[in-house]
């Protein structure tokens, strides 16, 4: 069968954005074998030559080589430097890939100092088959034995032309890595070019790989995010793909793997409740510049027969779920999704789509996602660029490589970022979620203990954002107004989803998922009791002196309750905010019928998240026992750290550590003398060096 050939205007479409410095990783799906999956004759050198920045083209001109005719086609600006190509082969005598595995080119292996270009390089090579057959090439890995699927751009009946972004498969998979700028002249790419007979890819009925939705794709919705505001499909796509390879076998499933609420019945519930995969979906097709390798070229046509066969050569091979991206010829944009099974009778290739997750819509309905190939030509398949856009009717189809185009040592970098739940910090704004604690704004940790029965969230979201939002959910998925969340007791999470529409964006675009953050709140129970008092640490010492120059060496301090009494008044909670007013008499002698009678206030706001007493405020009189006796006494504190339990709110500031967290201390003490005439004295000076500081609210 022949197939045409495709212009240069085609190869265009799949570059990615990828520096030259980021280097890939073979998908480790084989245990190393040491290459024992194929056996190779004498390794033949054939040539070296030397591409600059401005790009160029390599041809092997060798009569009666079996690689006559090969050439390399590398775009101008693929590298930023110099390059050198070495080319070798080795003939393939035996393999173990299987009946349909029919070798038609020795392996090649090009070194050219390793690294991913830029613009994607194209290889045509020559190669010896039947008219029936179809001839694919594939990256072969001689550490794992596996073989990865390039897409097929042309062929003849005597010629091969496929693409890659890197030539390195094997020195990568044992943990190497370049510096930026550095060269790794052991770096190899090894290309096998095998073809498969027409009848047989036609005689096979259905070919399933491992891959299934509902259990290795992402449970969330493709709707964008802040740095990816028409969609990540790509980036969706992808990271599914590579946690299929690289971690499912240890690691287990990934659907639903990283988020809190699961709902089989509502696939469309609380999707944004995947912080971490959301963002790492978006840095990926961020990272890899999507819009602009599919944005800014044109396509006039792809071509389905190859595609298809390409498709069905590919799994048949090696058994693997394939990357498939389609575009719309009018325009319209452009989508990225995973073909995990082919039904060749039928014509369908089955589709993981990003905006179908586990093949679910928005709406809770699931179908079978399919691309359908009626009479040598594909069908549009209906999606969208995001699930929050209108629907289009991609009509053009195209195998895309995984390693070969996408840097697979990137992604290994960012899901270290997602470990590390720093994933997306690097570009999404961060620390964008706010309590109001009575007149302070604190920023929201993961975790929360308050007394409040309400707590008041807001945003910080402003200057390039036309809008913050905020969206608030309890642990079972309800929503409520964030700017009131009623708090239950004992301890419950509360998750707040904020989105924002950036003021570059088209207004159209809407708000788009910038976070989503689960606190875990605890509700403590009020503390009905209030004792605080500043008290000598030797009351022998006097740290008190009147304006009389008399000294006082007792105990100064206020209480809602007398020493071995009961409570007089109990505290009154609005949310973190105290207070009390209280009155009550204590005997100081029965048996001279010596009565004193206190009143006093004490207020305070407690700041459970930084542990602390926010502010703090007492006053408090006392008359008797003696005539014409009393005092006045006030303190203001502020900033005082304090111990949390469930039973009390305590502290302990040693020697002279009071000092700094005592805003006002006032304290008068009245009488009459023994001449019978009334006095009032005040506080002349203290001597904070015999001073500490306790305070206790407690149950």
């Amino acid at each position: 069968m022949n197939k045409l050939v495709i212009t240069p205007l085609f190869i265009l479409l799949f570059i990615t954005g990828c520096k030259k410095s980021n280097n890939p990783v073979e998908p480790s799906t084989s245990a190393p074998n040491n290459g024992v999956n194929i056996s190779l004759g004498s390794t033949v050198s054939v040539m070296s030559q030397t591409i600059d920045n401005s790009g160029g083209t390599i041809s092997v001109n060798s009569s009666g080589s079996p690689v006559n005719g090969l050439q390399i086609n590398i775009p101008s600006n693929a590298y930023t430097e110099s390059h050198t190509f070495s080319i070798s082969y080795a003939t393939i005598l035996s393999h173990k890939f299987g009946q349909n595995f029919n070798p038609v080119s020795p392996m090649i292996s090009i070194k050219n100092g390793g690294g991913y270009s830029s613009l994607p390089m194209t290889i045509t090579v020559p190669v010896k088959k039947a008219k029936t057959d179809f001839a694919l090439g594939f990256l072969y890995n001689e550490i794992t034995g596996s073989l990865e699927a390039l897409p097929v751009l042309a062929e003849s009946d005597s010629t091969v032309t496929v693409m890659t972004s890197h030539f390195e498969t094997s020195s990568l998979t044992i943990g190497k890595r370049l510096a930026k700028g550095a060269v790794d002249n052991s770096a190899v790419g090894n290309l096998i070019f095998a073809s498969l007979s027409l009848n047989v890819l036609t005689n096979q009925t259905v070919i399933n790989t491992n891959f299934t939705p509902g259990v290795d794709d992402w449970e969330f919705i493709n709707y964008g995010s802040f740095i990816a505001p028409k969609g990540h499909c790509a980036g969706q796509s992808i990271t599914a793909m590579w946690y299929y390879y690289e971690k499912k076998p240890q690691l287990g499933k990934l659907f639903h793997s990283l988020d809190k609420l699961n709902n089989p019945a509502s696939p469309s519930f609380m999707w944004m409740d995947n912080p971490l995969g959301y963002r790492f979906a978006s840095t990926i097709q961020d990272d890899f510049n999507w819009d602009f390798w599919i944005y800014q070229v044109n396509i006039s046509s792809f071509f389905p027969t190859i595609v298809w066969d390409t498709f069905i050569g590919a799994m048949l091979i090696t058994g693997q779920p394939q990357f498939v991206i389609i575009c719309n010829s009018a325009g319209k944009g452009a989508h990225a999704m995973i073909v995990y099974k082919i039904d060749i009778t039928q014509g369908k290739l089955y589709i993981a789509d990003p905006n179908f997750p586990n093949n679910y819509d928005p709406n809770g309905v699931q179908s079978v996602r399919t691309i359908n190939y009626v009479n040598g030509a594909f069908q549009p398949y209906p999606s969208a660029l995001n699930a929050a856009s209108s629907q289009v009717m991609f009509d053009q189809i195209a195998f895309f490589g995984k390693t070969s185009n996408i840097n697979w040592s990137q992604i290994s970098n960012r899901w270290n970022d997602v470990q590390n739940k720093i994933i997306g910090n690097d570009r999404f704004p961060t620390n964008v979620l706010y309590y109001q604690l009575g007149n302070n704004q604190t920023n929201i940790s993961d975790s929360l203990t308050i007394s409040a029965d309400t707590l008041f969230v807001s945003t910080n979201l402003g200057g390039i954002f036309s809008n913050g939002t905020i969206t608030g959910y309890n642990e079972n998925g309800g929503a409520f107004p964030p700017s009131k969340t009623v708090i239950q007791s004992g301890t419950h999470y509360y998750g707040y989803y904020v989105s924002a529409t950036p003021r570059t964006d088209p207004p159209t675009q809407g708000p788009r998922f910038i976070d989503f953050k689960w606190i875990k709140i605890t509700k403590q129970s009020s503390y009905t009791l209030a004792y605080i008092y500043l008290q000598p640490v030797d009351q022998t010492q006097s740290f008190i002196t009147l304006s009389d120059n008399s000294n006082v060496s007792t105990t100064v301090g206020w209480s809602n309750k007398v020493l071995n009494g009961n409570v007089s008044q109990n505290l009154t909670w609005v949310g973190n905010n105290f207070s009390v007013n209280y009155a009550y008499s204590d005997t100081v002698n029965a048996m001279a019928n010596l009565i004193a009678y206190i009143s006093g206030s004490i207020s305070g706001t407690l700041d459970p998240v930084n542990n602390i007493i926010d502010s703090l405020s007492a006053t408090e009189s006392s008359t008797g026992p003696a005539p014409g006796a009393g005092s006045n006494q006030s303190i203001v504190l502020k900033n005082v750290p304090v111990t949390i339990s469930n039973n009390s709110v305590n502290t302990n500031i040693p020697n002279g550590g009071a000092q700094s967290y005592v805003k006002s201390f006032k304290l008068s003490s009245s009488g009459i003398d023994y001449s019978g005439n009334p006095y009032t004295y005040s506080i002349q000076s203290v001597n904070w060096a015999n001073v500490y500081l306790s305070i206790s609210l407690s149950k």
